[in-house]
């Protein structure tokens, strides 16, 4: 049986690299300041969240627009894309997902791990990116069919 030594900084002799940066960065014996700029990085995220929720504003009065004969119908189509959405997101994640590790993982973190993951995280960003492509594509489509699908039957 091995008994681990303490160092003087308070960890055993085999801790590795990113345990001893942990205790360097967050130990006790280092002062803590507060940022500069910490107000500022404040205001800039309380901003960006002003941004973010106003373009779901206009992707929402986007849709009322392209829908415009009938606006809820904007609406039922944002709510129904967001869905499939999420039912495409759950049925990658659930064909891409292993159960067992690997042979070539080795029970560590290696390469080939790393690899597998950054491939599922960039399937996942392509199938995002291709659905909002399509989406911007056929939703003018769409509503330039249902305002025609209003408009045939007062014109008989």
């Amino acid at each position: 049986m091995t008994t681990h030594q303490p160092r003087d900084d308070g960890l055993p002799a085999e801790a590795s690299p990113v345990e001893r940066r942990l205790v360097e960065a967050l130990g006790p014996a280092q002062p803590r300041s507060t940022s500069p700029d910490l107000f500022d990085r404040v205001l800039e995220s309380i901003g960006d969240d002003r941004v973010r929720r106003s373009a779901i504003r206009r992707g929402v009065a986007y849709a009322a627009d392209v829908f415009h004969d009938n606006p809820q119908t904007g609406k039922s189509y944002i709510v129904l894309t967001d869905i499939v959405y999420y039912l495409i997101f759950a049925a990658y994640i659930l064909f891409t997902v292993n159960f067992e590790p690997r042979t070539a993982w080795a029970g560590t973190v290696v390469p080939a791990q790393v690899g597998f993951e950054a491939a599922r995280i960039g399937g996942i960003l392509l199938i995002i990116g291709i659905l909002h492509g399509l989406n911007i594509i056929l939703m003018p489509v769409l509503g330039r069919l249902f305002s025609l699908n209003r408009r045939l039957p007062g014109d008989r």
